[in-house]
């Protein structure tokens, strides 16, 4: 395969110019460096799906117990909101304006999960007998 360029310096980009024997070397150092990157980054790759491979046949915890201390942690913020609940119960008329708005924005999965089973539902056959416990 034949390419147009410049013979002295390899240039073979369109528009280039001759950079003559420094841009020889330049371009040659440049590849070397990418070679060694490039082997670098294979070499990473290779290493981090031995890892991952390690890590799935053995894995540190069971599902059972993420699902267990998942439980646990809806658990505790079923209790905090709880307690809340019975500390806090402001005025409704003397709440600020944007005062449900801001702060704490972040929620986490186990927080939601305490949400939805605390939330009455009102086409729910057993809340009556729920909210008679």
């Amino acid at each position: 395969e034949r390419k147009w360029g410049f013979g002295c310096c390899l240039q073979t980009t369109r528009n280039a110019y001759c950079t003559g024997e420094e841009g020889k070397a330049a371009k040659l150092a440049s590849e070397a460096e990418m070679m060694k990157r490039s082997i670098e980054l294979k070499k990473d790759r290779e290493n981090r799906a031995r890892e991952l491979e390690a890590t799935e046949n053995n894995p540190a915890k069971s599902e059972q117990e993420l699902q267990k201390e998942s439980e646990e942690k809806v658990q505790q913020f079923m209790k905090q909101h709880d307690k809340k609940d019975r500390e806090f119960q402001p005025d409704e008329r003397k709440r600020a304006y944007n005062s449900l708005s801001g702060g704490n924005v972040d929620v986490t999965e186990e927080e939601m999960e305490a949400y939805r089973r605390r939330r009455i539902r009102s086409d729910d056959p057993m809340a009556e007998f729920v909210s008679k416990k």
